[in-house]
């Protein structure tokens, strides 16, 4: 029951006044759900039939970043909090451009940068969070590897499958997705590509069913409606990214059109999801969307 762990009231992380202190609201919580370990708190998420794995659990509390709105849910959940109200107060953090964790900096960055202002008072540097599409400015140093990533995904243009980034852990692959890949072709790096639809998402547990929330606004569905039609069958994807495409109008008629998908953190299709059915039907919906010319 919560509040066995000592603590009678349940932590308000609406009073958190940086992302620092929101990750403590956190540890706060699963102490006033009695867990006295992350171990336990794996065990009883997997008893409700949800995933917390510890390794997953320790990166996210301990690391220099804002925890992700899908991990605040299930985390909150597995506590049996009001998980409501924590990912609000999570969002609330999240509109802060460029939140630092330290108490006399978390108004730094609220406000776009004064050009004229003092330099001093600009933090470019995120810490161990990843740099996103809005920090591009501030990505330096990675235009080869820009280039890289560019080149080979102009190779898949023919419809011959998905592009991976691999590289080890704390390699940078995220900030060069987010803010350096996503940014590039918004400049048109490649024909055509200022105009691609794009989806930027994470798998989570059920990775299928967040393509589907995700693509639904693209394509004018509702999102349990779309997600039903990819578990019955995951090639469809395939339809819907035509569906997309066909509703809009090209920039560039002679240039190939696209629906650009990014996947980050992809490992969470093993380390997160349990289902199966889901893990086999999300990699099958990517690679049929990348395997025809006009598709993804």
């Amino acid at each position: 029951m919560p509040g066995v762990g000592g603590a009678h009231r349940e932590p308000d992380p609406r009073t958190a006044s940086d992302q620092a202190e929101f990750r403590s609201f956190l540890r706060e919580l699963m102490r006033w759900a009695g867990y006295r370990s992350l171990q336990q708190l794996e065990a009883a998420a997997r008893q409700h039939g949800g995933a917390m794995p510890v390794s997953t659990v320790d990166r996210a509390l301990n690391t220099d970043r804002l925890p992700t709105a899908d991990f605040v849910r299930r985390f909150v959940a597995a506590c049996h909090g009001d998980v409501e109200r924590w990912v609000a107060a999570r969002e609330a953090l999240a509109d802060r451009r460029y939140a630092r964790d330290q108490p006399s900096a978390t108004t730094v960055g609220t406000q776009a940068p004064d050009r004229n202002g003092d330099p001093a008072d600009i933090c470019p540097y995120p810490g161990l969070a990843a740099f996103t599409s809005a920090q591009a400015e501030w990505f330096f140093g990675r235009e080869r590897a820009i280039a890289e990533v560019v080149r080979h995904l102009a190779q898949r243009l023919d419809g011959s499958g998905p592009l991976v980034v691999a590289a080890p852990s704390g390699a940078g692959k995220s900030s060069l997705l987010r803010a350096g890949l996503i940014p590039a072709l918004e400049r048109g790096m490649l024909p055509g590509s200022r105009g691609w639809p794009r989806l930027l998402l994470t798998p989570t547990p059920q990775p299928l069913d967040e393509l589907a929330a995700h693509l639904a606004g693209l394509a004018g569905a509702e999102t349990r409606v779309l997600a039903g039609e990819l578990t019955a069958d995951p090639t469809g994807l395939v339809d819907v990214v035509q569906r997309v495409l066909a509703a809009r109008p090209r920039s560039h008629p002679a240039q190939p059109n696209k629906v650009l998908i990014v996947v980050d953190q992809f490992e969470e299709v093993f380390t997160l999801c349990t289902r199966e059915s889901q893990r086999r039907g999300f990699v099958r919906a990517l690679c049929a969307a990348t395997t025809r010319a006009g598709g993804a």
